[in-house]
């Protein structure tokens, strides 16, 4: 029996979900103007834009993930647990399956497109050495070419010889081109996973950088030093954490294929395997099995992970809500969720999942990592876990006289103008990342919480009712999230040659994405029955 005093409707709430979501056309919108992993790099930079998208990425998610919490209590409390679930199935896993099948497929197609694009305008006219089939070894071991490799071995080549033009070993080209089982036909042929390439790099060396855990883990269990440094004195690690726009710069040179997000998840699961490695662990063998990696690292929903982190936490909370029905609990004390004791839990209990984050504080990064595979990392479920039963807590505390974050005047200006740098300078050197992983954690989590409650904080003083504007927001930023990337990435490429300011053209992209999503919106959507699933998402 449900015992609970129902709290009034907060329309500021709604609408701060709203621009959560709609924020990632800005965030996605800036990320080609500078070194990040994307497949699309403006020719004009603009660092400002890392600015903006590191402010956003902090917060964004942990806010949305709040509010979701808040409105997931709210409907089961007043319409109770069936309702609540028809309503989510409708309105979370069936815009999901969607997605699945139009903007996903659509998203995929275009960042192979523009991944091969990007090689084949950095590929020289004149054809490389390697870039003739089976013509030596090196270059079968580039192109995939297992039948010229086992001629190669058959008649007794030498597996660990450099290559000539580039002093690279055949095993390191085919870490390089990511060609996995070319790479473990060379190590059961007798390849010297440790074999020194002319640069002094060594074949895990090439595994970190081009973000191979897979192969990483193969190099591992057959014996490859971890502690071997280059001929500048750089680490494995050192490799893994590669600038990125050292890493395009290389990947440009050696003409190799590389897929910047693929390779950022890469790293981040090569510098965990590492220090696992360097603990004393053994290498988990389940690495290397196909259907486990499919299950764990294949990118199967892109932006739209965040659907499916839903429905888990839809589940979790249906068990939560059982035994809250069964036992008439009300939720927990609301002094501990609206006063400032909060930090004193919320702030810890975030970061402990936070630590298995960025290869355990290996990888410089700022703000949460996502998840876009079939089983999400149990870490980041919790992580974001936290903030969605914080959110279900707080509509539970009824807090009529909006206290949680009243203080935002306060506390927005130290979140931004005191944490938010101090972390960047700790967190995203390589130098410090891991030397200060603690205090970075200490320092990401406060800000995220900070802003979540600031943000919650200037609603309440600036939304204080309904008003067809920003119901119309709310309505329509479902569909902005579900279907901005792929024009995204078409507004994109478009300027991505055109001399003008990084600004301007950043604004333009999204702009022009956001207009053609509320035309269609507008003109095929709003009145119809997928509009009715995509309005008003409480």
């Amino acid at each position: 029996m449900n015992t609970h005093t129902f709290s009034p409707y907060r329309h500021d709430l709604e609408v701060l979900r709203a621009i959560a979501m709609v924020l990632i056309i800005f965030f996605h919108g800036a990320v080609s103007f500078f070194d990040a992993p994307w497949p699309i790099q403006d020719v004009h930079q603009n660092e400002t834009l890392s600015v903006i998208f590191l402010v956003i990425h902090g917060f964004q998610m942990p806010l949305f993930f709040v509010m979701s919490g808040y409105f997931t209590a709210m409907m089961w409390r007043t319409r109770g647990m069936k309702v609540w679930l028809g309503h989510r199935f409708r309105r979370v896993f069936m815009p999901l399956v969607f997605g699945l099948v139009t903007i996903v497929p659509l998203t995929h197609w275009m960042n192979e497109k523009l991944v091969a694009d990007a090689l084949e305008r950095s590929t020289n006219a004149a054809p490389s050495p390697l870039q003739f089939p089976g013509e030596n070894i090196w270059s079968a071991a580039k192109l995939g070419d297992l039948e010229a490799l086992r001629g190669h071995v058959s008649n007794e080549t030498d597996l660990d010889a450099q290559d000539p033009h580039t002093g690279f070993t055949a095993l390191s080209w085919a870490i390089l081109a990511g060609e996995v089982e070319v790479a473990e036909y060379l190590i059961n042929a007798g390849a010297d996973v440790n074999a020194r390439n002319r640069d002094g790099t060594r074949p895990l060396h090439e595994a970190g950088f081009i973000g191979q855990d897979e192969i990483g883990a193969l190099l591992l269990q057959n014996g490859a030093a971890v502690d071997v440094k280059d001929e500048d004195g750089q680490s494995v690690l050192n490799y893994a954490q590669a600038d990125w726009g050292d890493t395009y710069s290389r990947v440009k040179k050696l003409q190799v294929r590389l897929d910047p997000v693929d390779t950022l998840y890469g790293r981040m699961r090569f510098a965990t395997l590492l220090s696992q490695y360097s603990s004393g662990a053994k290498v988990p063998s389940l690495i290397t099995n196909n259907l486990w990696r499919t299950l764990t690292t294949a990118r199967i929903f892109h932006h739209l992970w965040l659907f499916w982190f839903l429905c888990w936490l839809v589940l979790v909370f249906a068990l939560y809500a059982l035994l809250a029905d069964r036992f008439e609990w009300s939720g927990p004390p609301r002094t501990i969720i609206l006063s400032p004791l909060r930090y004193l839990w919320l702030i810890p209990l975030t970061m402990a999942p936070q630590w298995f984050m960025a290869g355990r504080g290996a990888i410089p990064y700022f703000g949460p990592e996502n998840s876009l595979a079939i089983l999400p990392m149990p870490y980041l479920l919790i992580y974001y876990g936290i903030f969605f039963f914080w959110g279900a807590f707080y509509y539970d505390s009824d807090d009529t006289e909006a206290k949680v974050g009243k203080q935002w005047v306060i506390t927005m200006p130290i979140a931004l103008l005191v944490i938010f740098p101090v972390t960047l300078i700790l967190g995203l050197s390589p130098d410090s990342a891991q030397q200060y992983h603690l205090v970075s954690l200490l320092l990401k989590a406060t800000y995220a919480w900070m802003l979540v409650f600031s943000l919650m904080g200037i609603s309440h003083e600036l939304i204080a009712r309904e008003n067809r504007a920003w119901r119309y927001i709310s309505d329509v930023a479902y569909w902005l999230y579900l279907a901005h990337l792929p024009l995204i990435l078409l507004a994109q490429e478009i300027v991505r040659t055109w001399d003008l300011p990084a600004l301007l053209k950043f604004s333009l992209v999204c702009c022009s994405a956001t207009g053609v999503l509320l035309v269609i919106y507008q003109l095929f959507l709003r009145y119809t029955f997928l509009g009715t699933i995509l309005n008003r998402q409480q």
